[in-house]
């Protein structure tokens, strides 16, 4: 994951994501919620990339019009992910302090 995608989720935005296959697969594993319910999310299993972009493009086409609607409708999962996102980013920095005070212990 790249500021990319934490870009959007710490805005509260929605995304879609153009990466490798199951990245939306694996955001899900980190406890983040993808749009589904709203969007055509099959690009994420697609293993040819031009075929991402296509499934990608009909998305952005489809839903020219309908950007407070998506906004309104994906609120919940929005907040979601940008609770998990400091709750992610809170864990990282208190392991990392933890690992840096380990080693300054043992000099």
């Amino acid at each position: 994951m790249t500021e990319k995608t934490i870009k959007p989720i710490a805005m509260k935005h929605p995304f879609m994501v153009l990466a490798n296959k199951n990245f939306l697969k694996n955001l899900r594993g980190l406890g983040f919620k993808t749009f589904h319910e709203h969007l055509d999310e099959s690009y994420d299993s697609e293993p040819m990339i031009e075929k991402r972009v296509d499934i990608l493009m009909k998305n952005l086409i489809q839903h020219k019009n309908q950007t407070h609607k998506i906004y309104k409708d994906t609120k919940q999962i929005r907040d979601h992910n940008h609770l998990n996102l400091q709750h992610q980013a809170g864990e990282y920095w208190t392991k990392l302090f933890k690992t840096i005070d380990d080693i300054l212990r043992n000099i």
